[in-house]
Parts: structure tokens; sequence; C-alpha cells
């Protein structure tokens, strides 16, 4: 039934979490996961396709899927959830992050998927179209995700509050300089104008 089915991918989740604390993802096995869990190969795949599956799954059960939406907050909003979670569970995701480097059922793109719709409903209307959109905004995604690896690969990081405030100060000083670089009158306007392509023809 449903609740044995639940159950069952949460005691392989919990599994595959305790294991990853000390072992990089590549090197752990579906037998290992499942031999932690005292459950078989077959009960395995009746619930998952393979450990990238899990991973994904035991992400979106732990963290996602426990935060609460708010239709008032912002994409920023999240992030402090986002690190605190990170922070508390370092060594699990230490782990995760490392597997970026296996394109099966990526965790990264599974990751970015769900950060992509907070920040496009802040930002989808100030782009021409949706494609344009999107472009802008997977790259935002991607970025935050470099942030954390880059978290992660500190010898000695800082803790989740001192992170997120010096992603939100980052962010701040590269925005205004670009603000401001474009912002500035060109030093040969007359190139920013139609039909001065130097490659133009007459």
């Amino acid at each position: 039934n449903m609740e044995d089915a639940s159950l069952a991918k949460i005691a392989l989740a919990k599994s595959l979490r305790a294991i990853m604390r000390k072992k990089a993802f590549s090197k752990i096995t579906v037998g290992e996961i499942c031999s932690k869990a005292h459950m078989t190969r077959r009960n395995f795949y009746n619930h998952f396709l393979d450990k990238y599956d899990l991973l994904n799954w035991t992400y979106d059960y732990f963290f996602c899927q426990q935060v609460k939406g708010h239709e008032d907050w912002h994409a920023q909003d999240y992030l402090p959830l986002i690190c605190q979670d990170l922070y508390r569970d370092m060594k699990f995701y230490r782990n995760a992050f490392s597997s970026r480097q296996e394109d099966q059922n990526s965790f990264r793109e599974f990751c970015i998927g769900k950060l992509k719709p907070l920040f496009m409903r802040d930002m989808a209307d100030i782009f021409q179209d949706d494609g344009e959109a999107d472009f802008y905004v997977s790259r935002i995604c991607n970025a935050f995700f470099d942030y954390y690896i880059m978290w992660f690969d500190d010898e000695d990081p800082m803790d989740s509050v001192e992170y997120i405030n010096h992603i939100r100060e980052s962010i701040i000083r590269v925005s205004k300089r670009i603000t401001e670089m474009f912002e500035r009158e060109p030093s040969e306007p007359e190139r920013w104008k139609s039909g001065t392509h130097p490659g133009k023809k007459s």
C-alpha cells in the first residue's frame, strides 16, 4: 500500500544520507544502501530507478517538502532556509554536490529545477519573452549552485547566517557595478546607434 511504499522510500533515503556522511556518492552502491536499510535490491528498484533517483528524492523529501511556501515571499527569502539546511548536514551535502560530474539524473539540474520557479516568479515580467527569462534565470540559479559548491570546498566554511549575508552583499556589489557600467555614457556613443555596425554594407 501507499503507506508501506512511503516508509520504504524514507528508510532508503535515511540509509543513503547516513552513508553519504562518510563516503563519496560515486563510490556508494545500491547494494550498500539496501544492506543498511535492511531491504533487498528488488525492493529498492520497486521505488527508484537508481541511486541518482534516490538522491533527488531524498533532497526533495527531507528539505523541499518541509519548506512552507509563502505567496508574499521573494526568492531571496528562501535562501536562508536553504543555507541553514545545507549547513546542518554539510557532510551529506558536500558529497551530494560532488556528484555534479555525473550526468545521470543530475542532482544539480534537480536542485536548479526547484530554484527556478522562485526566481521566475520574481523576474519573468522584466523580460521580453519566456525564452529570455529562462536564459537569465537559469544562469542565476546555476550561479547559486556554484556558490554552494564554493562554500563546501572551503576547509573552514562560514556558518549559514554568515554565508548567506556574504552572498547577498556580493550580489549587491556586483549588481551596482554592472548598473554603473551600463548607465555610463559610452566612450564612442555612435557605435551604439543602429546602422553603424562596422561590418554593415551600405
